[in-house]
């Protein structure tokens, strides 16, 4: 067993980080939200429910908010709906080929989000891969304009950059499921699928329930593709 000593050294760095990095400016910006800009923009350190006011009644600003619930909803579920079968497979079938595609999932995480952004750009625009390829084979005469500046646009990209944040949960969570536990089931005589749905999925959900929160939460805060592909669709 480890020492009280050795517990507290390895907790209490980590929790600084975070408590002074992460929670520390979530703070600041809360309390940013109750404050008011003067004329001359500098911040007014009067408490007021003023800009929540604004938020509600200016019809831009309330249907940009339920716009962006509704994107990072779809990202939610499509993330948990292609971040499962994956994770289950990798865990599962994906047998000695576990660890290489363990990392081609992880990879693109090394990228910068940016990078990712303006490859799906490349990717839908005009003049871009998939209007090209459809083009060329005489599938469609012009460039398919709703492949960019639309929600599905958006919600492809976001999708695309946050399902490896659901994936990771999930494997993990299935990874800890002991297999001695499928084995029984495959020796009373059960099928895959009984084995997945009266043992698998029910030792996953926790996962399944945490998995979806920072795709979600990620999608909803992020603006920068709504300004990249979402401008036409919201004007």
């Amino acid at each position: 067993m480890f020492s009280r000593a050795y517990k507290t050294a390895v907790t209490v760095p980590p929790l600084l980080w975070v408590t002074v990095f992460l929670l520390v400016p979530y703070a600041l910006l809360f309390c940013y939200s109750f404050w008011t800009v003067s004329p001359a923009q500098t911040i007014v350190h009067h408490w007021n429910l003023d800009n929540y006011r604004e938020l509600l009644q200016v019809h831009v600003y309330f249907q940009t908010l339920l716009r962006s619930m509704w994107i990072a909803a779809r990202v939610m579920l499509l993330a948990l709906l292609l971040g499962y079968p994956l994770a289950y497979y990798v865990s599962f079938h994906a047998g000695a080929r576990k660890d290489l595609l363990y990392q081609l999932v992880i990879i693109p995480l090394w990228v910068s989000y940016l990078v990712r952004a303006y490859a799906w750009k490349t990717i839908l625009g005009s003049d871009g891969v998939l209007n090209t390829l459809l083009q060329y084979v005489h599938l469609t005469r012009h460039p398919v304009e709703f492949l960019l500046y639309s929600p599905f646009a958006v919600v492809l990209t976001l999708t695309h950059i946050y399902t490896p944040f659901a994936f990771l949960p999930i494997y993990a969570s299935l990874e800890h499921i002991p297999r001695n536990l499928v084995e029984a089931s495959d020796d009373l005589g059960a099928s895959p699928l009984q084995t997945f749905w009266r043992v698998i999925l029910p030792l996953s959900i926790p996962a399944c329930s945490r998995a979806p929160l920072l795709p979600s939460c990620s999608a909803w805060a992020t603006s920068s593709p709504l300004c990249f592909w979402a401008d036409r669709a919201a004007s």
